[in-house]
């Protein structure tokens, strides 16, 4: 805030005070004659004569040289309106460089430039706030391709890009995202009502949701090199390595199930483990025989998406030699990389795991939707 005239006010009403308690008290005070207030510049007064005298024969009548016509210019608003150009004209005015000088031109007197181009200074440095205000205005403007997925994905929390088959957007001046250049054409908004109803479709779930089901696994593999396919049916596992099917699951509690039996050698049984995308849900010491295979299960909640469901084998061993012989070492089953498994009889003398079948039975507790089916009632 600026003291300066505070302080000039605080100090004319002192010398005022001082003065009028210096007067002797039976004379009547002085009247002070009221101060002539300066009148306002006029644009009809104090413009309009110099620019008709001097400006109009080359910038008016019908005639614009520098692409400049000041005859359209009628009162104080206008002026003001064109501030731009105005500064330029008392620049040019008090520089000299216009009027021209030219032989025969009749050219402004100092006080005559100086009387004019003061009264423009005084019209633009005036601010009337108690007149109507101009706020301007503000294009209304489409958004953007980019601001369009992105406002998409933080309103409804659909993480997709429908406006990827939008039209490009219009550039201008280096951006796109300028409301005068933004257009709407009827293709984009054909786009426009395309984009909404996928929305709608991504973010309101109206399907029931899933009832459970058994699943068998299908097409299961053994890891290369630590097993393969048993005549009559089957795989097994001869060294450290699992059998694996991959299945795709909604949300929710499931369980699995697998059918196996073992080949023992040692004195420890063989021993297995049930694992979804590499982590280990439970382990289970496998006792059971080819004559009554056992079951093994474990729970989990999985996530929707495509899970790896394995029966992994922990401890495979092969039964000591004779004395003075080398203890036999498992010997890899004959296979070729992105074939089929060749069925082969299995070693005796080795401890096997054997699956049948993986299973899989869910999912319960489905994952609640946030928009149910809209029932009437």
């Amino acid at each position: 805030m600026n003291s300066r005239p505070l302080q000039f006010g605080t100090l004319a009403l002192a010398v005022v005070l001082g003065s009028s308690g210096a007067l002797p008290p039976d004379k009547p005070h002085a009247s002070l004659p009221p101060a002539k207030e300066a009148s306002a510049p006029s644009f009809a007064k104090d413009v309009a004569p110099f620019l008709t005298k001097h400006c109009h024969s080359c910038h008016g009548g019908g005639k614009n040289r520098g692409d400049l016509t000041l005859d359209k210019y009628q009162d104080e608003q206008a002026i003001v309106k064109d501030r731009e150009v105005w500064e330029n004209v008392i620049e040019m005015v008090r520089t000299g460089e216009m009027p021209p000088k030219a032989k025969g031109r009749l050219r402004p007197t100092p006080s005559e430039a100086d009387l004019a181009t003061q009264a423009i200074d005084d019209m633009l440095d005036r601010f009337d706030c108690t007149g109507p205000r101009n706020d301007g205005s503000v294009t209304i403007r489409r958004l953007n391709r980019t601001e369009y997925n992105n406002t998409i994905r933080d309103l409804v929390g659909v993480d997709f890009k429908p406006a990827a088959d939008f039209p490009n957007d219009d550039v201008g001046y280096g951006f796109d995202n300028i409301g005068d250049v933004l257009s709407l054409s009827p293709l984009l908004l054909e786009k426009y009502l395309a984009a909404a109803e996928s929305v709608l479709e991504r973010a309101i779930v109206i399907s029931d949701p899933t009832k459970p089901a058994k699943e068998r696994l299908s097409s299961l593999r053994a890891s290369f090199g630590a097993g393969g396919a048993r005549r009559g049916g089957g795989l097994f596992l001869n060294g450290k390595g699992q059998i694996s099917g991959q299945i795709y699951v909604d949300e929710g509690d499931y369980t699995i199930r697998a059918e196996v039996f073992g080949q023992q050698v040692g004195d420890q049984p063989v021993r297995a483990s049930l694992r979804v995308n590499g982590d280990v849900l439970k382990e289970f010491a496998v006792t059971a025989t080819q004559s009554a295979p056992a079951t093994i299960e474990a729970t989990v909640r999985l996530k929707a998406g495509t899970r790896t469901i394995a029966v992994a084998f922990l401890n495979p061993d092969t039964e000591p030699g004779k004395p003075g012989e080398e203890p036999k070492k498992p010997e890899p089953v004959p296979q070729k990389p992105d074939s089929p498994f060749r069925p082969v009889d299995p070693d005796k003398h080795q401890r096997l795991l054997f699956v049948r079948t993986i299973m899989l039975d869910g999912p319960y507790n489905p994952r609640r939707r946030s928009c149910q089916r809209p029932t009437n009632g």
